[in-house]
């Protein structure tokens, strides 16, 4: 009968192991009773706490309010919005200066049985309806642990360059310096401000309104000495001016770099100084209600000696929010409202303007203190200062507030956190608000979503050499050599005996040391036992 069982020694197995990635397909309609993914939404507590549970005649009962759905128990659906958002707050985003968690977020939770060891950097890819028309997103890639989600629609081809961004401060909810410099703010605790909603698609912006508060200031550092003279420069924000300001000065600061100063005194303290300083490159304000000009801009700048004092023709204390950009472009400035020029005049000044004075924002001009100045009575969001002047394209980009518009500079509306399985869509503009929750209640009859990714998971290959010798598996197994065509005949047909006859080989069964079955390999085609030379069949399969 020859050799049934041949045993394989560990040189002729190897092991290698490659990652393997798997296509799954999202759908509002499948999204729980296929993939047992969870779609919540989380909604900002703002440091007030809420408790998770309720004492109902002594008796502890979870909230019912629905916030998710795709949970197995009807406890799972029923966790409060705001401890969603805590949740994934202290998760993922306190902490870092690169990512950012709105008021609310829409929340996609994949279980890691459809991850394996994490979705695939760059796989995901869909749409959502929950707007009036459809919104295209994939994510991008930013480090192994998390990428961006961004909207297909969001283009950045009018963006301002990163590397031209002295100061970015949003001013929707924290107070912090976002550009690659992060310049210190002084402050007190963010959330002891006021945040509004701006109503102007640009999220919420600060509220200045409460003259309890101290101004906000941004400390004086080496590369805000770039607003001279010779260089080019821009001031961009959006403000709502309201019709009175309730002070007697005659302008109140929206934007200046003129009046205070911090530093360490003798004694090692850190202190701000209030005073007049006789060059500054810019003071940008708005006339009060005490005089003939009342709500128009005023811009003014000084070398000491020369001083540049010019104003609007219009006004604007009409307690909507405009786009502001103040523009110096060589020996000129230029003052854009709304994206539409409304100012320009010569900037040629003999001396210097650079000063070391802090970034003041919403300060009237006089030498009390911080808290006790004359203050700016309105809401500023969005402030940012260029290293370059601004082109036209890019004073529309800042303005562009549209659903779809650049206003917020960023084409990203959430993230992906690719080793936790976690999507998370936030957002401040309204068209980003309701994705993957429908219309905002898991309504999806005419908002559905759709997105695709790849799962990924390390597979090993096992491959396994099996050596068949010239003299070895000669005779086949198959019953029909027998001459009772049966598997206990050990008699063989007298055409199977002679030496022209080759079985071929269909298949290679693998045994454990017991003699036990582990598996068969199927070969793709009949392959003929040669008598003459030795053969090799390699055989593969992948371990999960």
């Amino acid at each position: 009968m020859g050799i049934a069982l041949k045993r394989i020694f560990n040189g002729g197995i190897q092991r290698r192991p490659f990652k393997a990635f798997k296509r799954y397909e999202v759908t509002n309609v499948n999204y729980s009773s296929s993939f047992e993914i969870s779609v919540l939404r989380g909604i900002s507590d703002n440091d007030v706490l809420m408790e998770v549970s309720t004492s109902v005649d002594g008796e502890i009962a979870v909230d019912t309010f629905l916030t998710s759905r795709g949970g197995a128990t009807p406890e799972l659906n029923s966790i409060p919005q705001k401890i969603v958002w805590n949740t994934i707050d202290s998760t993922f985003f306190r902490g870092r200066r690169d990512i950012r968690l709105y008021d609310t977020a829409s929340v996609v939770s994949i279980p890691q049985n459809k991850f394996g060891d994490a979705i695939k950097p760059r796989s995901i890819h869909g749409f959502d309806n929950s707007h009036n028309s459809e919104i295209g997103f994939s994510d991008k890639k930013i480090s192994h642990e998390y990428g961006l989600i961004l909207a297909n629609e969001l283009t950045s081809s009018t963006y301002i360059k990163g590397s031209d961004i002295l100061l970015e401060l949003g001013l929707d909810g924290e107070i912090q310096d976002r550009s690659g410099y992060g310049t210190f703010v002084n402050r007190v605790t963010p959330h002891k401000y006021t945040f509004v909603e701006s109503n102007a698609n640009i999220g919420k912006v600060v509220s200045l309104t409460d003259k309890t508060k101290p101004a906000i200031t941004v400390n004086h550092a080496d590369h805000f000495n770039r607003f001279n003279k010779e260089d080019d420069w821009a001031v961009s924000f959006w403000a709502s001016i309201p019709p009175s300001q309730s002070v007697n000065p005659e302008a109140v600061g929206l934007v200046q770099k003129r009046t205070s100063w911090t530093h360490i005194n003798d004694a090692g303290n850190i202190v701000t100084e209030i005073q007049p300083s006789i060059q500054y490159p810019f003071d940008i304000s708005v006339y009060t209600e005490t005089g003939s000009n009342a709500g128009k801009l005023r811009i003014m700048a000084s070398n000491g000696d020369k001083t540049l004092n010019i104003s609007s023709s219009d006004t604007y204390n009409d307690g909507q929010f405009h786009h502001y950009v103040v523009n110096k472009t060589g020996s000129n400035i230029v003052v854009s409202v709304d994206g539409t020029k409304t100012i320009s005049s010569s900037y040629a000044f003999g001396g210097s303007v650079t000063n070391d004075r802090d970034i003041v924002i919403g300060k009237g001009f006089d030498l009390g203190d911080l808290t006790t100045a004359p203050r700016f009575s309105g809401s500023i969001g969005q402030v940012r200062l260029h290293s370059s002047a601004l082109t036209d394209d890019e004073v529309s980009s800042l303005y562009d507030n549209s659903d779809s518009g650049s206003a917020l500079q960023r084409p990203e509306i959430g993230y992906v956190f690719y080793n936790q399985g976690v999507m998370v869509i936030s957002d401040p503009r309204p068209r980003y608000q309701n994705i993957f929750l429908g219309d905002g209640t898991w309504d999806y009859s005419s908002a559905d979503y759709e997105f695709n990714y790849r799962s990924t998971k390390q597979v090993e290959e096992v491959s396994i050499l099996c050596e068949l010798k010239r003299n070895e598996f000669n005779v086949s197994t198959n019953p029909s050599l027998r001459i009772d065509h049966t598997d206990t005949d050990n008699r063989l047909k007298p055409m199977v005996t002679g030496s022209d006859f080759r079985p071929y080989i269909t298949q290679i069964g693998l045994y454990n040391d017991g003699g036990e079955l582990l598996a068969i390999a199927k070969l793709g085609s009949p392959l003929k036992k040669r008598r003459d030379v030795d053969v090799t069949v390699n055989v593969k399969f992948d371990i999960d």
